[in-house]
């Protein structure tokens, strides 16, 4: 039973890191606040600027993305929106067709046979632009009106490669669902995102609502069309580059959440294989590189391993329980309590409690009891996932075969502007 042991002592310092990181983040975002020196810049640096959506099957969100695109605040003459339309069989083609011709700055690319990622749209998007800032938006997003001049304005830094804004969920009544996404956004980005900028860490790219200087893109190579988590990708090689990411919870955007249980299940599954590919490629390169410090190489190696925990979670349950039926000393049978503790706290991919708490709480919005119910169901729920996607990648791996883009279902339920 030693090496059990080891193995659970090994891993309760692997959720004590999490903790840790956890709490030193919400205690950075109590403490701070959200002014920011760059935003003085805020329509005043106006680079030309092209909007990507890529799109498949986006009938239900669409023509209100699109129609928010057209009364967005940034000067027209400098900017470009373009639809990567890959092979879409609803509307989806139709309607961006239909705004290209009302709006000379908008242009659609159709794609067939489509099918082939969000990556590959994206790097056939941004061949065909000749901006200097480039922002994605999913299909479904609906943003401030005046976004892009609260994100160009970062560029103004010439370190710096990508600004990301806030993403929060628009439909958070409509299901007990889209309730759990909201709190786990608010923990994400109210607390995570803002605290790393704060500690200068790693913000991450979050795939949209994002703003990437072309020349960055083109040293990094553009998108990794291998990779599922292609946002977690670029910002693992804009900083092992020396490039910089910023992050700002007042340039903001709302998404369509999704509203079953299917498709949250499919888009967390995507997202937990991605990113379990980012943590293989990008391991090396992050503690062999010298542009990141200790705080920043600490940080990124928990932010690879975060879909990684709950398969050692499962790990971690068999070896108690097998510790427990055949006898052991007190202390690892009480580990077993603390360990479910510490996991409901601090495993990332599920947004920790107290993080969810101290996010509602910036926001100005309230928590209550059913939504800690909604925090444990979501927590198991993605550990099934991540078991799933994981062992997906290792048989993919052995296979040699690779996960293509799986359209999010969306409900088409919010706004239209």
């Amino acid at each position: 039973m030693m090496i059990a042991e080891v193995f659970l002592i090994s891993f309760s310092l692997v959720w004590t890191a999490y903790m840790i990181r956890h709490f030193i983040f919400v205690r950075t975002r109590l403490k701070g606040n959200d002014s920011d020196d760059f935003q003085d810049h805020a329509g005043l640096f106006l680079p030309t600027v092209a909007i990507i959506i890529p799109a498949r099957n986006e009938q239900r969100v669409i023509q209100r993305t699109l129609s928010r695109m057209a009364n967005l605040t940034y000067p027209k003459e400098k900017l470009t929106v373009m639809v990567v339309d890959d092979g879409s069989t609803d509307s989806t083609a139709q309607i961006a067709d239909e705004f290209a011709r009302q709006y000379p700055y908008f242009s659609v690319i159709h794609r067939n046979p489509g099918g082939r990622g969000k990556a590959s749209c994206l790097n056939e998007g941004f061949a065909n632009v000749a901006a200097e800032i480039a922002i994605v938006f999913d299909a479904d997003y609906y943003p401030q009106l005046d976004i892009i001049e609260k994100l160009v304005c970062y560029f103004v830094d010439p370190q710096v490669a990508i600004a990301q804004g806030k993403i929060s969920v628009e439909n958070e009544g409509d299901t007990a669902l889209t309730r759990l996404v909201a709190l786990e956004r608010a923990s994400g980005y109210v607390v995570d995102q803002a605290a790393r900028d704060s500690l200068n860490l790693i913000p991450q790219f979050g795939g949209t609502v994002g703003a990437i200087r072309m020349t960055c893109l083109r040293d990094c190579g553009g998108w990794d069309e291998g990779i599922l988590a292609e946002d977690t990708d670029l910002t693992f090689k804009v900083f092992t580059r020396g490039w910089r990411v910023r992050y700002t919870t007042l340039a903001e955007s709302y998404e369509d959440a999704v509203s079953s249980w299917g498709a949250y299940r499919k888009q967390r599954r995507r997202w937990a294989y991605g990113h379990s590919q980012c943590a293989i490629k990008h391991l090396v390169p992050v503690l062999r590189t010298r542009n990141l410090n200790i705080k920043q190489k600490v940080d990124g190696l928990l932010m690879m391993a975060v879909y990684l925990v709950p398969i050692l979670t499962v790990l971690s349950w068999v070896v108690s329980a097998a510790i427990v039926l055949t006898g052991s000393p007190f202390i690892f049978e009480l580990m077993i309590p603390l360990g479910a503790v510490f996991l409901f706290s601090t495993v990332g991919n599920s947004a920790p409690f107290f993080e969810v708490i101290c996010g509602m709480r910036l926001d100005g919005r309230k928590m209550y009891p059913k939504d800690l119910l909604l925090l444990t169901t979501g927590m198991l729920f993605n550990i099934a996932v991540a078991v799933e996607a994981f062992s997906r990648l290792l048989k993919d791996m052995l296979l040699g075969k690779r996960l293509v883009w799986v359209v999010t279902e969306r409900s088409g339920s919010g706004r239209v502007g």
